[in-house]
């Protein structure tokens, strides 16, 4: 009702009040609703958002569909990377613990949630379903700088929009974005501002992480991935026995880890999380069945691949290593002086096992998928030990809670000019979100208040740019300027002897530089993403072929006792037994390579579309020898690289 209306209607009500004098009370309640109607229509005419003119209507729909295109977009890049855009600092691997703080998936980097580090320290990263909103709110307020309006400015349209900010809600099957973009149109004579512009795409995103994090802190409280691995292990590898035999008994490390990583693959991959989305084949599959508080009815995936990383390391109490430690023996005990009287011998052994491996948990439907990485570790034949507090979706930590000092951070890029950016602060272990820098007057500062820390980590992320990191006490008040680095996306080039890789080759390449290594294999990766940075830079390239190694023989010989009464009384024999290892062909033949050293400067970057690395052949080896010398070669060859 119009506000004239609401004020003519009360004239009416007034004259028909003067005709009753007993009904004046009644008319003062009546006043009072219809000004109290009239304040809240007010309100509501001040919040509903203006109309689009008729001539933008096509201009507003388009971007619009261009917001929701971009969300779709990030909610399936948060789905492949485990809940992130933005991925968490890169922690290498060691030859101990040969597992970095990514997951290598055919060539994707998926953040583990759970590993453990090159130094033989637990991580979880685990991100909460804030920070997802957060990180997809990130990005779209990056990406919807590229939609573009240049159909629309080549009919006339005159267009314009600010810096975009972006708040995201995901829910279980839908994803909605409030952008304000500020965008102004005009054409002709008629101008219009519509800054508020709402999106909505239909998505499982929420539902399949919330998914995924029942599966997670299942997981982490119960062990049934360790579990199921000691089964496999019992099954298809040695572990404890005692065998009638007076020959000794032998096994190659190599082949119990291949035997193994077979057996792991297949199982793991027949694992269900209880509910409707699969069928048993017989009783007997139920053995593969978690069960769990509720009945799933999403598609659950575990996987494993030979490709991942493993660590394998066995050793045998009563038995010895030999052969450079790939052969492992077990001696016959009856055989030995003294003990020829049993009339028998045996073999007893024991071998205790550190395994750890990737296994990649999917939760997914025909459209979308999400998937976490996790470490399982089995330590001396036992599961590690469980952790039973479980990852909330809304993590803050003591040390979070007491942000006392009030410290104030600056962010720029190489050049100095101010570049918004996410900052946390880790102290020790714990790390705290802080806030972001907003740019005000060319410069871009966040003052707030920090938890009190000696020697603590400030960390500023943006999207476009390499983290910077600044070690920072916060037990008094002070500052933190951080430069973050540009990311340039190059195409990636690979030629050997000055011509381009045939087709049933593939190099393998690395580019090391003092805070991260990223490694990739060529065809398959074609781009790389490179900062300013002093890189070690290593091309190997491989073609099949095929070089048998021989069979390996050796001989051990061991006192036996003497048949007969002489064995009664302690003589003994030397018996001697022939141990071979089987012979094996390697396929995949190092055929070229090197490697340089190099400092990549910005300006190199800056109008860069490709990076050339040559490396030159080397005769194809033919046998072992030839083969253990083509790596030393390798090692000393250079290589040539070249960004245009």
């Amino acid at each position: 009702m119009a506000l004239g209306s609401i004020f003519y209607s009360l004239i009416l009500l007034q004259m028909a009040l003067k005709k009753n004098k007993n009904a004046q009370v009644t008319l003062f309640v009546i006043i009072a609703i219809l000004i109290a109607g009239s304040v809240g229509l007010i309100y509501y005419l001040q919040a509903k958002p203006s109309a689009v003119p008729a001539e933008f209507q096509a201009v507003e729909n388009y971007f619009t569909e261009c917001i929701k295109g971009k969300m779709q977009e990030g909610s399936a890049l948060l789905g492949v990377q485990a809940g992130y855009i933005n991925q968490p600092e890169f922690e290498k691997g060691s030859a101990y613990m040969p597992f970095s703080s990514q997951l290598d998936f055919f060539g994707n980097a998926v953040p583990y949630w759970f590993y453990i580090s090159g130094n033989n320290i637990i991580r979880q990263q685990v991100p909460s379903l804030k920070e997802i909103e957060k990180q997809l709110a990130s990005f779209l307020q990056e990406e919807v700088d590229k939609c573009d309006f240049s159909g629309f400015e080549a009919q006339g349209y005159s267009i314009s929009k600010g810096k975009a900010k972006a708040t995201v809600s995901i829910k279980d099957s839908v994803i909605s974005a409030d952008v304000d973009a500020g965008l102004v149109l005009g054409k002709g004579s008629t101008k219009a501002k519509i800054a508020k512009h709402k999106a909505e795409i239909k998505s499982k995103l929420g539902r399949f992480y919330n998914l995924a994090l029942k599966i997670y802190n299942q997981e982490q409280s119960e062990l049934f991935l360790e579990n199921y691995t000691l089964d496999i292990l019992h099954l298809y590898a040695p572990v404890s026995d005692v065998e009638l035999s007076c020959a000794p008994k032998t096994w190659l490390k190599s082949q119990i880890q291949n035997d193994l990583q077979d057996a792991i693959s297949a199982n793991i991959a027949s694992l269900k999380i209880k509910g409707s989305y699969y069928k048993l084949a017989n009783a007997n599959s139920k053995y593969f069945v978690v069960d769990n508080a509720e009945n799933v009815n999403e598609n659950i995936n575990f996987f494993y691949s030979r490709a991942f990383p493993m660590r394998f390391e066995v050793a045998g109490e009563n038995a010895e290593e030999t052969a450079g430690g790939e052969l492992l023996l077990a001696k016959p005990i009856g055989t030995q002086k003294g003990l020829g009287i049993l009339g028998f011998c045996y073999v007893q052994y024991h071998f205790v096992y550190d395994v750890a491996f990737p296994v990649l948990v999917q939760v997914f439907d025909d459209r979308e998928i999400f998937q976490f990485p996790v470490l399982v570790v089995i330590s001396k034949n036992m599961p590690r030990n469980p952790i039973l507090s479980e990852i909330p979706q809304q993590t803050e930590t003591e040390l979070c809670r007491h942000k006392t000092t009030p410290v104030k951070v600056s962010t720029f890029n190489s050049e100095l000019k101010p570049v918004e950016a996410d900052i946390k602060f880790t102290c020790f272990n714990e790390e705290c979100d802080i806030g972001k820098t907003k740019i005000n007057n060319d410069v871009a500062e966040l003052n707030e208040r920090f938890p009190q820390c000696v020697n603590g980590f400030v960390t500023a992320s943006a999207g476009g740019y390499a983290d910077a990191k600044l070690q920072l006490s916060t037990n008094q008040e002070g500052m933190a300027e951080l430069i973050l680095p540009k990311l340039y996306n190059l195409t990636l080039d690979i030629n050997v002897g000055g011509v381009p890789l045939a087709k049933e080759e593939q190099a393998f390449i690395t580019f090391d530089s003092k805070d991260e290594v990223k490694s990739m294999m060529f065809p398959a990766q074609k781009t790389v993403q490179l900062k300013e940075s002093y890189y070690n830079i290593s091309v190997q390239v491989f073609r099949q072929g095929s070089i048998d190694i021989a069979s390996y023989k050796t001989t051990q010989c061991v006192k036996v006792p003497v048949k007969g009464i002489g064995g009664f009384f302690g003589m003994q024999r030397e018996q001697c037994y022939d141990i071979e290892l089987p012979a094996q062909t390697v396929t995949q033949i190092i055929s070229g390579g090197g490697s340089t050293a190099e400092y990549i400067t910005e300006d190199m970057l800056k109008n860069a579309r490709k990076i050339s690395l040559t490396a030159s052949y080397i005769p194809l080896p033919k046998s072992v020898d030839e083969l253990q010398d083509a790596y030393s070669v390798i090692e000393e060859n250079s290589i040539d690289v070249s960004i245009v």
